[in-house]
């Protein structure tokens, strides 16, 4: 093949199963193809043109259903070049190492940052905007869960389950005297899985196990600075946010205040 020349390759004319030797030349913005004494002409524009790769035939789509086929990839690849036709932007960054390099490392800072700020944002407007009477369903079914899978009925005696409440009363309306604190209902409950542990649920429920109670029994001002953090989760539908991240229909991922948790506060 002379340099601007014209390819001597392989034909397909879409309706017999055997290759013809053609000879391929650019003219203007058509492309030629010499089929003997025959001279079929193809738009440039029409022309699927295969894209530049490192191994491999080349195969180019006709607009008429034919098909060229060319086995030494470097011969054309030179020819094409030598016709002055240029590749696509995409094709040279798909060559070329340091745009990959450079894609890459952009999806990764892409994803990270979808992922601290993207995921997290996006979790807490769904949440926010789920109204009062599902987050008060998807609360229930998730208590029933809870109790069926890690709670136990409370073994505290009633009285101190009462001052309990009453000195958590009086904490949230104080911190709420305009008296737009969250609807909140709090319960104590058993659990030898979860031990000393509280958390909140949608629908303003807040739970805290005997174990906690018991290994602060004589710190009352703790436990209700437990439940107050329970009750900041409440507020900002905490519960929901893990649910929509987590994808899971009814799965509840606890938002908890551990013993530790709370002394690291």
């Amino acid at each position: 093949m002379q340099p601007g020349g014209p390819l001597v390759t392989r034909w397909f004319d879409g309706q017999h199963p055997r290759a013809r030797s053609v000879r391929l030349r650019i003219e203007g913005d058509e492309l030629l193809m010499h089929t003997g004494d025959e001279v079929r002409r193809y738009p440039l524009k029409d022309v699927r043109w295969p894209e530049r790769r490192s191994h491999g035939q080349r195969q180019t789509d006709l607009p008429d259903g034919g098909m060229v086929q060319h086995a030494d990839a470097a011969e054309w690849d030179a020819w094409w070049l030598a016709q002055g036709l240029a590749e696509s932007r995409v094709v040279g960054w798909m060559q070329s190492w340091r745009a990959t390099l450079a894609s890459m490392a952009g999806t990764v800072v892409f994803l990270a940052v979808a992922w601290v700020w993207g995921v997290p944002w996006l979790s807490q407007t769904v949440a926010h905007a789920i109204p009062q009477k599902l987050e008060a369903h998807i609360g229930d079914q998730s208590m029933a869960q809870m109790e069926s899978l890690f709670l136990e009925p409370s073994e505290l005696p009633e009285s101190q389950q009462a001052d309990l409440r009453r000195r958590f009363e009086t904490v949230v309306q104080r911190a709420y005297p305009a008296g737009d604190a969250p609807a909140w209902q709090l319960s104590f409950h058993k659990s030898e899985m979860l031990g000393a542990n509280a958390f909140a649920l949608p629908g303003g429920y807040i739970v805290m196990t005997d174990e906690l109670v018991e290994l602060l029994n004589d710190q009352p001002d703790a436990i209700v600075g437990v439940l107050a953090h329970e009750l900041g989760h409440v507020q900002h539908r905490d519960g929901l946010d893990m649910l929509v991240r987590a994808r899971g229909p009814m799965r509840t991922r606890r938002k908890c205040c551990t013993l530790q948790g709370f002394h690291r506060r």
